[in-house]
């Protein structure tokens, strides 16, 4: 697994209901609140900082549940819907947009070249959506929705390495309008339910190293 080069520091994010137990401290004179799911404490963050540079990252203003696992640290955006691969699905009007986790993007090392479908593919879910290659291996990435590939980010055929640097925004692969999003809904997981399997995931390959 590649260690993450972002070093972050948490600053209070908007109240969140779903979460219980939550404590408010300070790092460096910034505030974090960290809650528990289901006895899994993780840290809702809100802007990130790179603490070498001083400044905002790219996943700034967005709130984010966050976990530490040997010394990685693996954040997870709200608001998003996720399949046990480390996929996510964000809808917007209709459409999903589609792309891989930021523990995903960790483990698989630095991306330099992706290959999706071109728009008005037919993919299904669970079927190969395309594939991301970086300097350790080729990943191939499922499609977690059924539906016709209605856009997909040309971006990334000159910068690969956004998916490294901001897998839940600039990194996102394709836009697809969905065909059978009620049944396809059932096996996605929210947020809160997706923390707890990453965690699982990032554990047993740290065991594993």
């Amino acid at each position: 697994m590649k260690r993450s080069q972002r070093a972050v520091i948490d600053r209070k994010s908007p109240g969140d209901d779903e979460a219980k137990h939550c404590t408010l401290f300070s790092i460096l004179n910034e505030e974090a609140l960290v809650c528990e799911f289901d006895g899994l404490k993780a840290a809702v963050t809100g802007v990130h900082y790179h603490a070498q540079l001083g400044e905002p990252n790219k996943m700034k203003t967005e709130e984010y549940l966050k976990v530490t696992v040997d010394k990685f640290v693996f954040a997870v955006k709200t608001g998003y819907l996720y399949d046990e691969q480390g996929v996510w699905v964000a809808l917007e009007d209709g459409l999903a947009r589609v792309g891989v986790t930021d523990y995903l993007q960790q483990k698989s090392g630095d991306v330099a070249f992706v290959n999706v479908p071109e728009p008005e593919t037919e993919v299904a879910r669970g079927q190969e959506l395309g594939s991301i290659e970086t300097i350790k291996a080729d990943v191939a990435i499922n499609s977690p929705i059924a539906g016709v590939i209605q856009e997909r980010n040309e971006e990334l055929d000159v910068k690969p390495e956004l998916v490294n640097e901001d897998p839940y925004g600039e990194g996102w692969l394709v836009l697809t309008h969905m065909s059978d999003f009620e049944n396809d809904r059932k096996s996605l997981l929210t947020a809160e339910e997706y923390l707890p399997v990453m965690k699982s995931q990032a554990e047993e390959e740290a065991n594993n190293r």
